[in-house]
């Protein structure tokens, strides 16, 4: 987290500083519409594969300057709610109506295609599959199957949240119905049952992006109206944590670390807002950062495959993440394609029934 505030507080100094540059002229606030957040889900996928590789063979200092994967997933989060609320607000409640099936079988069949490799992985390594014992797992302990699974679960629960709160509420009273339900989630997977930590620690982060969404235009409007005092609030927010947790002073140290997770609730925001003034950033990425945009659902799932045993050939850090990114990304690529087909098929077949049940 300490490496993702860094990089967020020099994007907020970059935008604080463009605005200055341009003072007196129009200023034109960009959108984050979905070609410009493209390249940012491939950056985002790129570092959760590198956090994860550091982990697993650290020693790089390049390597763990960018292990950021809890940050990337936190705005992916806020991307995913985002993106929910954007869409609503197109098309309102027509958006609504096959929702669920919709986005389940969006999630349900990349899911089903990652259990299948890691299948194969469990068989070509000579270990018992045992899927009713790892199911058994899964609803005690939270263990993940497939590996690095967790956030397909978390995603789905949060898109029926969507649901239930914006199906038969005013858009306002929705989105404070799903910050409730995201919020017992919280509760429950934290206190509840005691699952591991990754299942919740951003979890909220989707809230956070459902309401920004739905605000864009009055943060938008306060961004072009009050730019540097926008800005400076965000960074001066992210300059107390980062403080807090790596200064020696007691207290800081203690109320840094009694929000550390709170804290993930203001990667995405401190994105969003360098966003609208920075209009070329995404243009800067190169245009591999967009492919594995276009990819970075699979490659969350199918990561694991190139990174379960790496440790085990002797490499250094860097070249284990190379080799680790060399057979993720075709995989990847091979996943995407099938899982859109699938997607297709089935999606057909489901939304041909939902309207011959409606007849």
């Amino acid at each position: 987290m300490y490496q993702a505030c860094t990089f967020l507080e020099i994007l907020l100094v970059m935008a604080m500083l463009h605005l200055l540059w341009r003072r007196g002229e129009e200023r034109d606030i960009a959108r984050l519409d979905k070609d410009r957040m493209l390249p940012v889900r491939g950056v985002l996928a790129l570092l959760v594969v590198i956090g994860h590789c550091d982990s697993k063979v650290p020693g790089s200092f390049v390597l763990q300057q960018l292990h950021m994967s809890t940050p990337a997933v936190a705005v992916f989060f806020f991307l995913s709610g985002y993106g929910l609320m954007k869409s609503f607000l197109r098309r309102g409640d027509e958006y609504l109506d096959g929702f669920l099936p919709r986005s389940l079988i969006k999630l349900g069949i990349p899911l089903l295609v990652a259990a299948f490799v890691m299948c194969i992985c469990l068989k070509l390594e000579g270990r018992n599959i045992d899927l009713a014992r790892r199911m058994t797992r899964f609803v005690l302990r939270g263990q993940n199957f497939p590996q690095h699974s967790w956030f397909v679960y978390a995603l789905a629960v949060h898109y029926v949240f969507f649901f239930c709160s914006l199906k038969w509420l005013p858009a306002a009273r929705g989105i404070c119905a799903f910050a409730a339900l995201s919020v017992c989630y919280y509760a429950v997977v934290r206190w509840g049952v005691h699952w591991p930590t990754v299942w919740h620690r951003t979890s909220l982060c989707m809230s956070v992006g459902v309401a920004w969404a739905f605000y864009e235009n009055l943060i938008r409007s306060a961004v072009s109206r009050r730019g540097c005092a926008v800005l400076g609030c965000m960074l001066t927010a992210l300059l107390l944590w980062h403080v807090g947790s790596v200064a020696g002073m007691p207290f800081s140290s203690f109320l840094a670390n009694k929000t550390r997770e709170f804290a993930y609730l203001l990667t995405g925001p401190a994105l969003a807002l360098a966003m609208y003034v920075i209009r070329g950033l995404p243009r800067m990425a190169v245009e591999s950062f967009r492919f594995l945009g276009v990819i970075s659902f699979e490659m969350y799932l199918l990561h694991f495959v190139g990174e379960r045993n790496v440790d085990r050939l002797g490499l250094g850090s860097v070249e284990s993440f190379i080799v680790v990114l060399l057979v993720t990304v075709p995989m990847a690529c091979l996943a995407h394609v099938f899982n859109a087909w699938a997607v297709r098929k089935i999606g057909g077949i489901a939304l041909r029934q939902e309207r011959e049940v409606a007849k």
